[in-house]
């Protein structure tokens, strides 16, 4: 038998197996090419997901949106509709009718930059039908375009887009998310807002997110939107976590549960979406500008307390996030009191 080994090998010599590591590169491009093609498959089903089925025509401006900034009006309706007494009784709502504006939020996006104006509910205004009153009253005049024309009467700002979020929607959002976490400086319990929540880093879920951004009595408006926003900071964080990246199934469920949830105007289309969500990486990621409109106290003529927008400074403040300089201020780390 003829031997296959070179002369003089020794015949208990291991045969040693040498493995070309393909360069990085090459493995690089490869995974590229994986998570494009991931992408190229999930993307419609997504867009499709997160365009939600109901839409209102809430923008009297149809024009082209501007290369500035995009401003989209996001409102908080404490509307009661579509929910049952047990669920009534679960989130705290009590029984009212007729819808107002619980929360307002101006969400200004230029580029990679955001910034979130919010107008307290309180704030008297000339509303769009020409009467004075509170803002949040526009919704039960006119609907969501009453509210944008309002806004834009006061701030001279148009929305470029309308999104809105009922009681029920609110947490049907924050359950699709996996609810959000949050660190509590000091307990809050407030038994009309349904909420016991202790000091400390936990998980809020429907019933408790709705009482934490509801909740009035344990201070005031201010103090209230002021939680409002670092709310919205936590869930865009959760909305906008890489880690979906790699979960496609994951965004499917998560833009199918905010797609039932949300109204949006006729108008929101897929270019939108792009922008939006780069506004909530921002307000995710702390690149964000936090304001309120300047107002004081005041008692109406009917005894009703109200907020009397502060002009001059109010004026500055809208120029600001009408062309988007007010999101070149510095952005502070420091959160406002829980």
């Amino acid at each position: 038998m003829t031997s296959s080994r070179p002369p003089g090998t020794p015949q208990d010599l291991p045969t040693v197996v040498v493995r070309v590591r393909r360069p990085l590169p090459v493995r690089l491009l490869r995974a590229t090419a994986v998570l494009l093609l991931a992408f190229v498959v999930t993307a419609p089903v997504v867009v499709s997901a997160l365009l939600p089925r109901d839409r209102v025509d809430a923008l009297a401006d149809r024009g082209a949106l501007p290369d500035g900034p995009m401003h989209v009006l996001i409102v908080g309706s404490d509307s009661r509709a579509g929910l049952d007494a047990a669920e009534r009784i679960e989130l705290s709502t009590g029984s009212a009718g007729g819808e107002r504006a619980d929360t307002i939020l101006l969400l200004t996006i230029d580029g990679a930059r955001a910034g979130i104006l919010a107008f307290p509910r309180d704030l008297s205004v000339e509303r769009c039908d020409g009467s004075l009153g509170r803002i949040n009253g526009a919704l039960a005049i006119g609907g969501p375009s009453c509210l944008v024309e309002t806004v834009h009467r006061l701030s001279g700002i148009r929305a470029h887009h309308h999104v809105a979020i009922t009681f029920g929607g609110f947490r049907d959002v924050v359950d699709a998310v996996g609810g959000v976490e949050l660190c509590l400086d000091r307990a809050i319990s407030d038994r009309s807002a349904g909420i016991d929540l202790p000091e400390g880093c936990q998980v809020l879920y429907g019933a408790d997110a709705l009482g934490y951004v509801r909740v009035r009595r344990i201070d005031d408006d201010i103090a209230r939107i002021g939680r409002q926003q670092r709310f919205l900071r936590a869930l865009a964080s959760e909305l906008t976590d890489s880690a979906l990246l790699v979960r496609p199934w994951r965004i499917v469920t998560i833009a199918t549960g905010a797609g039932r949830a949300v109204t949006v105007d006729d108008r929101l289309g897929p270019v939108g979406l792009v922008r939006l969500a780069v506004g909530l990486r921002a307000v995710a990621s702390g690149a964000v500008v936090d304001a309120t409109v300047p107002a004081d106290g005041f008692t109406a003529s009917s005894g009703a307390a109200m907020l009397g927008v502060r002009g001059d400074e109010a004026a500055r403040l809208f120029a600001g996030f009408a062309d988007g300089s007010s999101l070149l201020a510095p952005v502070t780390d420091e959160e406002p009191a829980p």
